[in-house]
């Protein structure tokens, strides 16, 4: 392929019980620009997700999703998802061929049931969002490469769990279909301001220098500033109830499945770094003891909802008190790697308490 672009497949990466497949396609995407971004991407989405303030916005509003990713994740590692609106279809895949030629990553928000190799093809019940990647494109075939995760989902390939950003080669005329069904069919609201564009990811800013340590010390200063968002659920309970009721998955996916995503991350960087002698059983108790501890606190406050009260008193406390707790486990151990693992330490930047 003449306009083709070096994105890994990251076999040892996120799985769907870690992100879903928007973030797993970005994390790709960043990873375009450095390998180990892809893992930054995870690392500081799940920190957003879990101490940061995006769950309270409306994300029925595209410009509130995309601008939080810009600010909060993509800023960080010098990158931005830029939008290309598309008025005529006729215009499609001059615009991706373009974007191509510039040796940028494209991003395509689908309906999974416009997918003619999906499952869900045609199908009532895959109507939500998914994300593909498109790196690649041959003018001798008129063939682009598109990368899919969900490609190859449920398929077990060297006993990894992750979803592989496969590469799939789609005719001219393939992508058209697909661009035509998601754009010409009647949606929800919310998604036709997703289906009638495309983004590409692109770098804004020199990171070059950006290493692992400036990951931990963005991620060390968020857990220690701010209130987890689980226990600001629990102070809140009754904001977001019908949300949590409506769709305890999501919820689940952002408090526990998130942070088995960043945990992903870690096991990578501490087996490829100076910090690997912390991947020891200190390490592996203290995923069993924070998974332990978070999926009992999701379950109690599940139940609460379910039946409309609040935590009682005295179980608040505790509640509160173990999940502190617990949050400040995570911060001494990412402080011990930030302090002893680090070479050429950041001025100014001093291990903090959680507050």
């Amino acid at each position: 392929m003449k306009d083709l672009l070096n994105i890994d497949m990251y076999k040892n990466g996120y799985s769907k019980e870690m992100f879903d497949c928007i973030d797993i396609p970005l994390a790709a995407a960043a990873g375009y620009y450095n390998y180990d971004y892809y893992f930054y991407y995870g690392m500081l989405t799940a920190v957003e997700r879990n101490w940061g303030s995006s769950y309270l916005l409306d994300f029925d509003t595209i410009d509130n999703v995309i601008n939080t990713r810009n600010d909060n994740v993509l800023k960080v590692i010098g990158l931005q998802m830029i939008t290309h609106l598309i008025d005529k279809k006729e215009d499609v895949l001059d615009r991706l061929k373009e974007s191509l030629q510039r040796k940028v990553p494209i991003l395509l928000y689908v309906q999974h049931c416009s997918l003619f190799y999906n499952l869900y093809y045609k199908d009532g019940t895959g109507e939500n969002l998914h994300l593909l990647i498109i790196d690649g494109y041959d003018p001798d075939k008129n063939i682009f490469r598109v990368r899919d995760n969900a490609f190859l989902r449920g398929v077990e390939i060297l006993d990894k769990d992750s979803d592989i950003m496969f590469p799939i080669q789609l005719t001219e005329n393939m992508i058209m279909d697909i661009w035509n069904y998601n754009t010409e069919n009647t949606v929800k609201d919310y998604m036709s301001q997703y289906l009638n564009r495309f983004f590409t990811l692109e770098s804004v800013a020199s990171s070059c220098n950006l290493t692992f340590q400036d990951i931990l010390k963005n991620i060390i200063e968020q857990i220690t500033e701010k209130k987890s968002n689980l226990l600001c659920f629990v102070d809140d309970g009754y904001k977001i109830l019908n949300d949590v009721m409506k769709d305890p998955e999501y919820y689940i996916l952002l408090l526990i499945g998130n942070m088995k995503g960043m945990f992903r991350a870690l096991d990578y960087f501490l087996e490829h770094s100076n910090c690997s002698k912390f991947k020891g059983a200190e390490y592996e108790d203290l995923k069993k003891v924070y998974f332990k501890c978070r999926e009992k606190h999701f379950l109690a406050m599940y139940k609460y909802f379910f039946i409309n009260r609040r935590l009682k008193d005295d179980y608040m406390k505790k509640f509160v008190m173990e999940e502190k707790e617990n949050d400040q486990m995570l911060l001494a151990f990412l402080n011990k790697i930030y302090e002893e693992g680090s070479i050429d330490k950041m001025e100014g930047y001093e291990a903090k308490e959680l507050r």
